[in-house]
């Protein structure tokens, strides 16, 4: 079993989780998980903070691994190096021949990170793991590419996306409403209209008398019309002058306008 799973001499710095459990169900992958940190891991406690797990490794792909499971189990983990060179030795024997890999982790509430009995005992003792949350430190552009629109088959449209991200690309069951659409762009107007899901409906409100966007950007609400009139199931409402519910000389602005833009071909 050990040959077939390529295990067979590995070292501590060489230590890897074979796909056959790191892509596994939940219960495998979580009993995985506790397995490792009973033997290389435990309970760190904090002064008025939840208890948090810290694992080590020597072995980078073993490190990644141990992230993956976190990860896919909803916790959040993090990383960082401590040098062989000038590292206490400890029990070690003679000098630290691989840079140690420390893996600082938060599991949901109702995960249970350990079987050993001392150490689950401390965590719970200590508060259990807490709220664990990931953030975004930065958007960085990465080239432009034709959108591609999916449906996957979960009735919610929920998927999970790299580094166990769950998301989403359709509003289901919904009902949604985007004003002041005179101010999206044709891209953002775009992105917005392939959201719509099952059984949803999309209400777009604007005025394209009252476009706000910096000089040379045109309007998704005008281009909107050109490119969907006549789609079935696509229907656009022309609100004029009569329409106007203010003041009787906001209905007299509204003409002087839509007179000014036909005359400029707008």
């Amino acid at each position: 079993m050990l040959g077939q799973l390529d295990l067979v001499g590995t070292r501590s710095h060489s230590k890897f989780v074979p796909d056959d459990y790191l892509y596994n169900s939940a219960e495998v992958r979580l009993a995985v998980l506790q397995g490792l940190l009973d033997s290389d891991g435990g309970p760190v406690t904090q002064a008025d903070r939840t208890c948090r797990i810290q694992y080590t490794t020597t072995s980078i792909v073993l490190r990644d691994d141990v992230i993956a499971l976190v990860q896919s189990l909803g916790g959040v983990a993090y990383t960082r190096r401590r040098e062989a060179e000038g590292r206490p030795q400890g029990s070690a024997l003679g000098k630290h021949r691989h840079d140690s890999h420390i893996v600082d982790i938060r599991l949901p509430e109702g995960i249970e990170p350990f079987r050993l009995a001392r150490k689950r005992d401390t965590y719970h003792a200590a508060g259990g793991g807490g709220r664990p949350m990931r953030f975004i430190d930065s958007i960085e552009p990465a080239g432009r590419e034709e959108t591609v629109c999916i449906q996957v088959a979960a009735e919610d449209s929920l998927y999970v996306t790299q580094d166990y991200l769950l998301t989403h690309n359709t509003l289901n069951d919904a009902f949604i409403i985007l004003d002041e659409a005179q101010n999206t762009n044709p891209e953002q107007m775009k992105m917005f209209l392939t959201r719509l899901g099952f059984d949803s409906k999309i209400v777009i409100t604007g005025d394209v008398t009252q476009v706000d966007l910096p000089n040379g950007t045109k309007s998704g609400l005008r281009q909107v019309r050109d490119i969907l009139d006549g789609v079935p199931d696509v229907h656009f409402s022309m609100l004029t002058s009569q329409d106007v519910v203010r003041h009787k000389l906001v209905g007299r602005i509204v003409d002087a306008y839509e007179q000014y833009d036909s005359r400029n071909g707008k």
